[in-house]
């Protein structure tokens, strides 16, 4: 059996054998699928202007690492990459992102490939400590 090729579509073929002969389902599937990522931050809207012009993150898939691209920071904070959907053996690639650290912030990961992901960086906050003494006065 032979199937057309779709330019960005891989065929997968499967079969089933019954009493009344063989049936052959042929589904094609996307090539390259787009990652999307938002990046978003607490930080009272930059009031101390400690965020960096750029930030970096690294896509993993599968776990080793895959890439890495610079982020330039600016209205919508919107990014989307475009993927592979496969690996050679037909499975699916499973992607991950992580953020380098940026000075000044912790940085948390949500979402997933299927969704997107959000990378947001909370401005690490100093926490004051008042201690006060009390000196016992003889009386």
């Amino acid at each position: 059996m032979l199937e057309q090729n779709y330019a960005g579509y891989k065929a997968f073929i499967t079969s089933t054998k019954d009493d009344s002969g063989w049936a052959f389902t042929i589904t094609n599937k996307p090539v390259q699928r787009t990652l999307y990522f938002t990046k978003a931050w607490d930080d009272d809207d930059n009031a101390n202007n400690t965020r960096p012009d750029l930030v970096k993150v690294y896509l993993y898939a599968d776990g080793a690492a895959a890439d890495s691209a610079f982020i330039q920071i600016g209205a919508g904070n919107h990014n989307q990459v475009r993927v592979p959907t496969f690996r050679e053996d037909g499975g699916i690639i499973q992607y991950t992102i992580q953020e380098e650290p940026v000075a000044g912030y912790v940085s948390e990961i949500s979402g997933d490939m299927g969704d997107g992901f959000v990378i947001t960086n909370m401005l690490k906050r100093e926490k004051k400590v008042i201690v006060q003494s009390r000196q016992d006065k003889a009386v």
